[in-house]
């Protein structure tokens, strides 16, 4: 009788493996900013991704923080615990750009529903694919277009993480102009903003490049205005075109940056859905969500390019009385 009620045990236990094998295969892994100071930018992504009603009951959220170390954390989870193979995200640049490694490592293939660094596809293994502009593109176009538009010295602003630092490189190798510095700021310690005015009050730019919105989100429109260094121009990346400048509308008039040509669509919800939509159709064409299965759809049906992107047009736009507007002084 032991022996019969064992058997019935362990066959039990396997038929509840095999069933939660099974389930995984249609579960779909979403690392995005549920907290932190990105979390605004994660519900944007994640109302995005659930614009695709089919895909509700097969996502499985967790929470990056935009922190490097979260997101690694988030990943061993779904991986380890819920065995997936399948994820949109990360959504954030730096932890895109440390789980490109473990992405080839255990060979799952990813949708990003944000810009990325063209870094992190080959990285992953060519497993990494994003569906909004490279933030390497995004550099390259402020830099040509701030020099059409009469910038010769400039300094450039940026929080230190690899998404910064990607947008550094890609602004200093296009940019034909003087750059006079670049000064790391830390958002952990907004004060520091004060030190960094004082040094551009010294170096005497025309132009300031700030990829990052943290200065901004900071004051720092309002401390230039301050040190009377309001005739600056300020350049920027199309996160200035969100909820975190809400509250500081009329102090960021005349911020000039660049935004993907949608056609007065939000970005952070627009690529979002297209990586849900991507998603859907994959779970179409691959219901067991097979790795082979999975990188054939996508290479005969989406034009990513060699970096694995779905890189589209930008424009540059700019906030004038409290408005977004397109720049027309090109």
């Amino acid at each position: 009788m032991l022996r019969i009620n064992l058997t019935i045990f362990f066959l039990l236990i396997l038929s509840q493996e095999l069933c939660f094998a099974e389930n995984a295969l249609t579960k779909i892994g979403v690392i995005v900013p549920l907290s932190g100071p990105g979390a605004r930018f994660g519900e944007s992504v994640k109302s995005g991704i659930l614009t695709n009603s089919s895909l509700k009951d097969k996502l499985i959220f967790e929470d990056s923080a935009c922190l490097s170390k979260n997101t690694i954390t988030a990943h061993k989870k779904l991986t380890d615990f819920n065995k997936i193979n399948f994820l949109i995200g990360p959504a954030c640049g730096s932890p895109q750009t440390v789980l490109a490694p473990l992405i080839k490592k255990h060979k799952q293939i990813a949708i990003l529903p944000s810009s990325a660094p063209r870094s992190v596809f080959k990285d992953s293994g060519g497993r990494m694919f994003s569906t909004a502009f490279s933030i390497d593109k995004e550099s390259e176009f402020n830099a040509k277009n701030m020099i059409k538009l009469g910038a010769k010295n400039v300094v450039v602003l940026f929080a230190e993480h690899d998404y910064g630092r990607t947008h550094e490189r890609a602004f200093k190798k296009h940019f034909s102009g003087n750059i006079l510095d670049t000064l790391v700021y830390d958002p952990n310690n907004p004060e520091t903003l004060n030190s960094l005015i004082i040094k551009v009050k010294q170096l005497k730019p025309d132009s300031l490049y700030v990829p990052d919105l943290f200065p901004i989100m900071h004051g720092l429109l309002k401390k230039l205005k301050v040190m009377h260094l309001e005739k600056i121009k300020i350049y920027s990346t199309y996160g200035a075109e969100s909820d975190y400048l809400e509250d500081i509308m009329h102090e960021a008039n005349g911020l000039i940056y660049s935004y993907p040509d949608i056609k007065g669509k939000n970005a952070q919800i627009y690529f979002a859905e297209i990586a849900g939509k991507v998603v859907e159709k994959v779970i179409e064409a691959c219901p067991k969500l097979k790795e082979s299965c999975i990188l054939n759809f996508l290479d005969k049906n989406y034009d990513f390019n060699k970096y694995g992107i779905l890189e589209g047009e930008l424009v540059l736009k700019t906030i004038k009385d409290g408005k977004y507007q397109i720049y027309k002084e090109l």
